[in-house]
């Protein structure tokens, strides 16, 4: 080794004055390395890990590469030294330094005691030409740098291929090249072709991780997975993997419902919350995710939207029996999402006989019906005296939308309704926050078989000086009944989160494949106690769970 005492550089055991130090030996002083001692490790690839908790979300990891020409590192970072006859690893005094591909060197220097009296290139079919060496009498020479696969290095005494690899040095300026970025195993970066000088970069590897984090059934005694990120490089060089900053993630906690699911039973379309047990320490944490498998029975092609809807009116509803005949024009929004029409929903109060009740689909315009449409009378429907209910008017065989709506002037949807028996009160929709094609607008039928507009209903006085206020009583409150196109299927389940309010915007929602339902919330916060809600296009039990829940500990915490 070379070290500098004063105005005299010792190399091996010879001594040499301030005059007679040359550029051969000032190549070896003051080495950058990546430790900063006295030389930069150069390899082929480095590693390192991680520590995400089991089971939690991971919501940000960034690593940052970095690579560079080493300059002066130990021989054995980047070549493998072998004895250049017989055994590969014998005591030997010529030795080959053997890098694997093309490499510029400039530099070499011998173990501590080992002088080096001649090196040969190595020039495609053989050692040959050997490079002219600064004047020197112990380990280390310079010469014009030299681009080559190997080089023949002899020396004075016999030396181990080993000691060369470990403690000799050598100067080159080709950076590492072909990097590659690993996280548990798994490609997640690459980069063709050698680096630019001080080349860094920083890979998002969130999704990566948060997979392998996944993927772990059991942590260590701490409850941590540790996650292996690996830079390797073809070309080798000196490679650093490093963290910016530690990972951002959300502990995570699997409800009990008893058990990991519990079930939810819909004798109909609508909408159900189902509470989500949480232990009390729940009160102070800051919810951000909830991601739920959603797993309903199947019930058929058929669904009814919207199954939420319409507001139903408080003001006024009507009353259906053998003398007031009806129609109702069908929301064009609800009609968009289906490929064929199977029936309507009604909501009705019976009277005290109940009510039997058919009708038909008609042709028609945004304000007119028009003509009966061919085989498509709804089968007569009986129902008993009782509560308010949604009824369904169904349609022998479902009617394909296009051949109804396909012909000029028609391009509106239309039913009539008509009482042969019995009475029953028809609930209304409040259509004071509705759009026109959300909106199931109703006729009536004068006796000369004209549709005209309801008579406006007027909601009596509260006292005796206040007017009357005029009541909207032109909008059924009716739900449609359909088969989606395969194109664009209707969910026979959706889950939310509703908020304090009851509301559910402002959440993210991602669905896979397998019923995962991943709800972001927007914005974050406590949600103590905490439920989801469920909403069904048609009869069917649904099993919720697992259920997770991604949450930090305090306001503010988190990522």
């Amino acid at each position: 080794m070379a070290f500098v005492s004063g105005t005299e550089l010792i190399v091996g055991t010879s001594v040499l004055t301030a005059t007679e130090i040359t550029g051969a030996y000032l190549a070896f002083v003051g080495l950058p390395t990546i430790s900063r001692t006295a030389i930069v490790a150069s390899s082929s690839s480095v590693s390192t890990s991680l520590l995400v908790p089991l089971g939690a979300v991971v919501t940000q990891a960034v690593a940052r590469v970095e690579a560079a020409a080493p300059g002066t590192t130990t021989i054995g970072g980047l070549a493998t030294v072998r004895a250049s006859a017989g055994e590969p690893d014998a005591m030997t005094s010529e030795l080959v330094i053997d890098f694997g591909t093309l490499r510029t060197v400039s530099a070499l220097a011998a173990p501590s005691g080992v002088s080096i009296t001649s090196v040969m290139p190595w020039v495609g079919t053989k050692f040959d030409g050997t490079i002219a060496l600064s004047p020197s009498s112990g380990n280390a020479v310079t010469f014009t740098e030299r681009q080559t696969e190997r080089l023949l290095v002899t020396v004075a005494t016999n030396v181990a291929p080993d000691a060369m690899a470990a403690d000799g040095l050598l100067t080159t300026t080709t950076p590492p090249a072909d990097l590659e970025l690993t996280v548990a195993g798994t490609r997640v970066w690459f980069r063709v072709g050698p680096v630019p000088v001080d080349f860094v970069a920083e890979v998002d590897i969130t999704t990566a991780v948060q997979t392998a984090v996944a993927a772990a059934t059991v942590g260590d005694e701490d409850g941590n997975v540790a996650v292996a990120l690996a830079l390797t490089a073809r070309v080798p060089g000196d490679l650093d993997l490093s963290l910016p900053a530690p990972p951002r993630f959300l502990r995570t906690h699997l409800v009990a419902f008893p058990g990991p699911s519990t079930a939810a039973p819909f004798l109909e379309e609508g909408v159900a919350d189902v509470s989500l047990p949480l232990p009390a320490e729940a009160a102070d944490w800051v919810v951000h995710r909830i991601v739920a498998t959603v797993a309903p029975r199947d019930p058929g092609p058929l669904r009814v939207l919207a199954p939420d809807g319409p507001p139903i009116s408080t003001e006024a509803d009507l009353l259906l029996d053998v003398d007031r005949r009806l129609v109702a024009r069908l929301p064009r929004a609800t009609l968009a999402r289906f490929d064929r029409l199977a029936g309507v929903r009604l909501l009705l109060t019976p009277g005290a006989d109940g009510i039997e009740l058919g009708g038909a689909l008609l042709t028609g315009t945004a304000d007119l019906p028009g003509e009966a449409v061919a085989n498509a009378t709804f089968t007569p429907l009986s129902v008993p005296a009782g509560p308010g209910a949604w009824v369904s008017l169904l349609l022998p065989q479902p009617v394909v939308l296009g051949k109804v709506t396909g012909s000029s002037p028609y391009d509106r949807i239309w039913i009539s309704i008509g009482v042969t028996r019995g009475t029953a009160r028809l609930a209304l929709a409040d259509s004071s926050s509705m759009a026109d094609d959300d909106r199931a607008v109703l006729r009536r039928i004068a006796p000369n078989g004209v549709a005209k507009p309801l008579s406006v209903v007027h909601r009596p006085r509260a006292q005796l000086a206040d007017p009357p206020v005029a009541v909207a009583a032109d909008t059924a409150a009716l739900r449609v009944i359909g088969i989606a196109p395969a194109t664009a299927p209707v969910d026979v389940v959706a889950l939310d989160v509703p908020a304090a309010d009851g509301s559910v915007g402002g959440t993210d929602r991602l669905v896979d494949p397998g019923g995962t339902v991943s709800v972001t919330l927007d914005p974050v916060g406590p949600r103590y106690p905490l439920s989801v809600r469920l909403t069904a296009t048609a009869a069917t039990t649904v099993t919720l769970g697992p259920v997770v829940i991604a949450y930090a500990e305090a306001i503010g915490a988190g990522p």
